[in-house]
């Protein structure tokens, strides 16, 4: 997980006048059918007799063998983990929804493009979905759709200082180390900062927005390139 992103692909859903005619009938067809794609993957045997993907339980029987921890609602990986992440759509050129002719409404970005192409160098599968930032990350916590499992991870976070080492764990990243952040100051009646460029900022109020990079508690643990000191205010 790289650089910030913000901020991949919703399923259509059913209107309440076609979904009231599904019957009962159809539900226990497609838990029938569920029940016996889990059983496909996890108890048949190849042409040696010898049983794949499957580990015994305590009972002898045999068990499906989970590639990938497990998300609600959707199957696992057969062959290789199924790895689902999310991504927001506003931040062009790193996560956002792309237009024909690019793409039909779908997610695109750097982080989409590098994700669609791990399955070719690891032995994964990746599906990309639109979320929510508010998913992947909150007031320096991380975000429900990835704390309650919804997700495997998110991608195009700025991996900073705090608190995000805290709560995540972070790929190598995907961009090099070469965007730094600044701080913004009003400018006095002759166009000069109001703060001095070499102030620890000792008795002054600093904004951090909320849910982006960097976390608040980063500016504590950075550097001012002027004075080669931390900031103590």
């Amino acid at each position: 997980a790289p650089n910030e992103s913000s901020k991949s692909a919703a399923q259509p859903a059913l209107d309440v006048e076609h979904a009231a005619m599904v019957s009962f009938s159809h539900f226990t067809l497609a838990c029938g059918l569920l029940g016996l794609s889990v059983w496909l993957q996890g108890c048949l045997s190849n042409d040696d007799g010898v049983e794949e993907g499957v580990a015994e339980d305590e009972s002898g029987e045999c068990a499906p063998v989970m590639l990938e921890p497990p998300i609600p609602g959707v199957l696992g990986g057969v062959d290789r983990p199924k790895i689902i992440l999310g991504q927001d759509i506003d931040w062009p050129g790193y996560a956002y929804m792309g237009t024909p002719p690019e793409s039909d409404f779908g997610t695109e970005g750097i982080g989409n493009d590098i994700a669609k192409g791990l399955p070719s160098v690891c032995d994964i599968d990746v599906e990309v979905t639109e979320v929510r930032w508010s998913d992947c990350w909150g007031n320096a916590v991380i975000g429900d759709g990835v704390a309650t499992g919804e997700l495997h991870g998110c991608m195009t976070y700025t991996h900073t200082f705090g608190a995000r080492n805290r709560f995540c764990e972070f790929s190598t990243p995907i961009l090099m180390d070469n965007k730094p952040a600044g701080i913004l100051v009003r400018l006095d009646a002759t166009g000069k900062p109001v703060i001095d460029g070499n102030s620890d900022l000792s008795g002054l109020k600093v904004v951090d927005v909320v849910g982006w990079a960097p976390t608040a508690d980063t500016l504590a643990l950075a550097e001012n390139k002027c004075t080669k000191k931390r900031f103590t205010g």
